[in-house]
C-alpha cells in the first residue's frame, strides 16, 4: 500500500497520480480505492 500525504486534497491527488503512474511504468498492477479525481 503507498499512501501520499498533502496539504490539499488537489495536491494529494496529483502525487498520488505520479505514484500510480511510476509503478505502472515499472510493470506494477495499479488499483485506486476511494474517491480518487484522476482530471488533468
Amino acid at each position: 500500500m503507498q499512501v501520499a500525504y498533502a496539504p490539499d486534497a488537489a495536491t494529494a491527488d496529483a502525487a498520488l497520480l505520479a505514484k500510480a503512474v511510476a509503478f505502472a511504468e515499472l510493470g506494477a498492477h495499479v488499483h485506486l480505492a476511494g474517491e480518487v479525481r484522476l482530471d488533468p
